[in-house]
């Protein structure tokens, strides 16, 4: 019997996502009922889009807006370039030598992909899930749906003392050799554990606080952010009154972006 993947994810119904070959659907908590937002990548389509949708009777008649919409070409160009810049965004750069004479020097590192390769990595698939099998269902064989009070479980899996002792087994000491150009993982001091990222001989973690303005802002200017943010809420106000696409036919004028030269 082959299993089908997962392609709908709930938790708790705080949040939801949807996958498809053509589409990424996703919603959370506080929006109105039966709405939700798009990413539509459809073959027939030169364009990529994103969209406000609201379920309805006819699934072939939602009411719908795009809020805005770039030609699949012109994104491959740029993908490159806006993958440093969003990693450039959400990345908080660490000083290493501080850090290190912050704690004399007692500082160790355990990398991702080593753990993956370890015994500690068949532990932790174990532990996982024998922690959240009452936590999780999966419905119509591809619908996993997690609920219950998870963050309990969360802090009770990861103060588990045979996990850390397997964590503590496959930590280093911070080198200042690296085979691979870039690598995950996690620095242990004394008194904190934190997550990195290695570029080359830069180290980074992940910046916190940030608001999804600031994300938008790392592919257009923070002027065009604000009105995409404003024109996203109107058709979320204008969608939930609607009932069929002709409804909210005339508010369907996505902002395209274009290359400027």
């Amino acid at each position: 019997m082959t299993l089908k993947p997962i392609d709908y994810i709930s938790i708790n119904d705080i949040f939801w996502v949807q996958f498809k070959p053509y589409l990424v659907s996703f919603g959370f908590n506080g929006l109105p009922k039966d709405i939700h937002f798009t990413i539509s990548f459809n073959d027939n389509n030169p364009d990529i889009n994103f969209h406000v949708t609201k379920n309805a009777d006819n699934p072939n008649d939602k009411p719908q807006i795009r809020i805005v919409c770039i030609d699949k070409l012109l994104l491959e160009v740029y993908v490159s370039s806006f993958s440093l810049a969003l990693l450039n965004k959400v990345l908080q750069p660490i000083n290493i030598e501080e850090l290190k004479t912050k704690y004399d020097n007692d500082i160790g590192f355990i990398s991702f992909d080593n753990l993956e390769l370890s015994d500690t990595n068949s532990l932790l698939k174990h532990k996982l899930i024998d922690s959240f099998k009452n936590n999780m269902e999966i419905k119509r064989k591809t619908r996993l749906k997690i609920k219950g009070d998870i963050e309990k479980k969360i802090e009770s899996f990861t103060t588990s003392e045979e996990l850390y002792t397997s964590i503590i087994n496959n930590m280093v000491e911070l080198s200042n050799e690296f085979q691979k150009s870039v690598e995950a993982g996690m620095i242990i001091t004394e008194d904190t554990i934190l997550t990195v990222i290695r570029i080359n001989e830069g180290w980074f973690t992940i910046k916190k606080g940030m608001k999804p303005s600031d994300l938008i802002t790392t592919f257009v200017n923070p002027k065009l952010a604000h009105h995409l943010i404003w024109k996203t809420i109107r058709a979320i106000n204008a969608v939930k009154n609607a009932k069929k696409y002709s409804d909210t036919e005339h508010l369907n004028k996505p902002i395209r972006l274009k290359k400027i030269y």
